[in-house]
């Protein structure tokens, strides 16, 4: 059994298809297939099948798939330890980002600076749903989490805050509501909402502090796309909660206003506590520390 067969049959039920796994690797899938072929007979089981369009593993599959996640894992640590003695900032290292855009935005420009010091360091920057980080980092899929709205519980994880803020009312200029300097929970009771998707943390945020009064959001439509979200409240002039404040051309064009809320959020970078950390994240939260105030400000 060798480590790079081991990648390929890992890459494989990732995947969910030789076709897809054999792009992703580069090689041809009838090559792919000769490889996991002599995978089964040396191992002397079927290792994979197929269901519908989609190959999975079989019992003995699962159990060899987890291995080898364990087995790749440790390749990588041993790899990182190496180079770590040759002195040279290199390796891969894997984040994952969620978050406002004008946020966002001064994330990015840190990464694109970050790169361009360490070119060695191969990042993979993946933008997924603010509840989905602890799932990542405690898998080992994530190296990195950088999110908006942070669970009060989630003492497994080293935090490095990055930005204090508030969450905002995103509302109809005309609403009553806009006279307000600052919205309390016991203002948008009766209020039919737009919100982001319980994959957010956002959302928990609002289901929680209304349970806490005794009651529930009228919640009408949730989506994944802040773009839609601010669509259909302009439209039915229902109001949704964001994580910032609306940028000028979005509030000129859906003729909607801002008002922050009484409870605060944190945008803030995560990793796992007690957790290996490659040269590669060593590199980059050290970087992050130490520069972190310039893009904050800019």
């Amino acid at each position: 059994m060798e480590i790079k067969q081991l990648e390929y049959f890992v890459q494989i039920v990732d995947c969910g298809t030789f076709s897809a796994a054999a792009q992703k690797s580069y090689i041809t899938q009838s090559a792919l297939s000769k490889i996991i072929k002599k995978l089964e007979l040396e191992l002397g089981t079927d290792l994979l099948y197929s269901q519908g369009k989609n190959t999975v593993p079989t019992d003995t599959g699962k159990i060899l798939y987890f291995q080898a996640k364990k087995i790749l894992h440790e390749c990588n640590v041993t790899k990182n330890k190496i180079e770590e003695l040759k002195g040279n900032p290199s390796g891969p290292l894997r984040i994952t980002v969620s978050g406002p855009w004008n946020r966002m935005a001064r994330v990015y420009h840190m990464i694109t600076d970050f790169i361009q010091i360490y070119p060695d360091i191969v990042l993979t920057v993946s933008r997924m749903d603010s509840n989905v980080y602890r799932e990542q980092l405690a898998i080992g899929a994530a190296d990195i989490a950088i999110v908006c709205g942070v669970h009060p519980d989630d003492h497994q994880f080293d935090c490095f805050s990055l930005i204090k803020s508030h969450y905002y009312l995103i509302l109809p200029k005309e609403h009553p509501l806009t006279e307000k300097k600052l919205i309390e929970w016991e203002d948008i009771l009766d209020l039919p909402l737009v919100l982001f998707t319980p994959t957010f943390q956002l959302y928990h945020t609002v289901t929680e502090n209304f349970h806490r009064l005794g009651a529930s959001p009228k919640i009408r439509m949730t989506s994944d796309q802040p773009d839609l979200l601010l669509h259909v409240a302009a439209k039915n002039h229902w109001c949704t909660i964001w994580g910032d404040p609306l940028l000028e051309n979005d509030r000129m064009q859906y003729d909607m206003a801002s008002i922050p809320m009484n409870i605060p959020n944190d945008f803030t970078l995560l990793r796992r506590k007690e957790s290996y950390a490659s040269q590669a994240e060593r590199v980059f939260m050290k970087f992050v520390k130490s520069n972190w105030k310039q893009y904050k400000d800019s």
